[in-house]
């Protein structure tokens, strides 16, 4: 085999070379993953169950006349939480 001037063989000089190429396009490659990944806008919506409760009144809120309508049932039994990015 020919040897080049560093007395390596010629096929490590090119093997050498082309894993650089290789390294350069990989991290390349994920920094525009992750570049699409944090700049997209998409969102993720999760349900989370709780335990049926009703809301009740914020402290310090005083009801001067009584609703028209009363609560027999109801409540929340899931919240919803968005998140982007």
């Amino acid at each position: 085999m020919a040897a080049s001037t560093s007395g390596r063989p010629r096929i490590l000089r090119v093997l050498e070379v082309l894993s650089c190429i290789y390294v350069l396009l990989t991290v390349l490659g994920v920094l525009v993953v992750l570049a699409r990944i944090l700049l997209s806008e998409a969102a993720v919506t999760v349900q989370l169950p709780v335990q049926p409760h009703r809301p009740l009144p914020v402290p310090g809120i005083e009801i001067t006349s009584p609703p028209p309508a009363e609560i027999t049932g109801g409540g929340f039994r899931q919240g919803s939480s968005t998140s982007w990015g």
